[in-house]
């Protein structure tokens, strides 16, 4: 058998009705990713018994962790079912709340006659990074854990795949920035929201019975250049913030809109150097807006 190459792999996705269980009969969407990262550990365990020897004398099976981490790029339609995942909420009248629910997915990566599958596939961080100073699409990575895994199977489980729409990612230049609704010069935006899960155990399994959500959180920073006191003084005032980004195609027919409806700069640094232009970075955190009723809201145009 060949070696495999990522430039003849697919990775598809399908949501799950039933935890950790893939659909009868699974029309899977194919999913437009850069890079993609699976792993799996074998938990092992050491028994204290004392010995006559400074060596460890045996080791033994223990909890087993599937993770698996995909690059992407911001695009339209392609990504919708990872957004859900990530915001546990659903698109209604094309806006996207991020909730309390925990939606899994089932992922398979396919790389023919070899095929790697992951059930139970719930997203724990997703990161959102804009950069005019990286000549790049607008990065996006999710990161999550999966119940079960089937690494190198022989078929696929999907009954067919659905491919992905041909659409070109969203770029930098076509992106803009409103702070408290007052178009902002930004030079770079990153916000990741983080989603902690706890494994529930039950004797005679060496994988969780379930994942139980717990809190979530959205943190972020942003670079503006240094030419008044507008950031600045609303950090010692410790103001509140609305963030809007708009992300958008070359000829605006399509776009999401993020809000962080209300947060808090936290921390500022101005660094200075020998060249270029001098410029003020912030770290922000949001928190519930009771008027969204949410931390973050994606509005999409397609």
């Amino acid at each position: 058998m060949p070696i495999k190459r990522g430039s003849q792999h697919r990775l598809v996705a399908i949501p799950e009705i039933v935890f950790a269980t893939t659909p009868a009969t699974p029309v899977m969407v194919e999913i437009p990713i850069t890079r993609l990262r699976k792993g799996k550990a074998m938990g092992s365990m050491r028994s204290g018994q004392l010995r006559q020897h400074p060596f460890v004398s045996n080791l033994l099976p223990g909890m087993n962790t599937q993770e698996v981490e995909l690059g992407t790029e911001l695009q339209p339609g392609n990504h919708d079912q990872l957004l859900e995942a990530l915001l546990g909420g659903t698109w209604t009248a094309d806006v996207l709340k991020a909730a309390d629910n925990l939606k899994s997915l089932a992922l398979e990566s396919q790389h023919a006659p070899l095929y790697d599958l992951f059930n139970g596939w719930v997203i724990t961080r997703g990161e959102f990074a804009f950069n005019a100073n990286d000549d790049t699409p607008i990065a996006v990575t999710y990161a999550g854990m999966a119940i079960a895994s089937d690494y190198d199977a022989g078929a696929t489980v999907a009954t067919s795949v659905t491919a992905a729409d041909d659409v070109d990612p969203f770029v930098w230049s076509d992106a803009s920035v409103k702070i408290n609704t007052v178009a902002t010069p930004i030079s770079s935006i990153t916000f990741r929201i983080e989603r902690t899960v706890d494994a529930f155990r039950v004797l005679n399994s060496r994988t969780p019975r379930e994942y139980v959500p717990g809190d979530v959180v959205l943190t972020g920073s942003f670079t503006v250049p240094y030419e008044d006191a507008t950031q600045s003084t609303a950090l010692e005032a410790f103001d509140d913030a609305a963030i809007e980004i708009l992300a958008e195609s070359y000829d605006a027919s399509q776009s999401f809109t993020f809000l962080i409806p209300r947060c808090k700069r936290i921390n500022m640094n101005k660094p200075v150097e020998g060249r270029g232009a001098l410029v003020m970075d912030f770290d922000f955190e949001a928190y519930y807006d009771p008027t969204t009723q949410t931390i973050l809201q994606i509005t999409r145009v397609v």
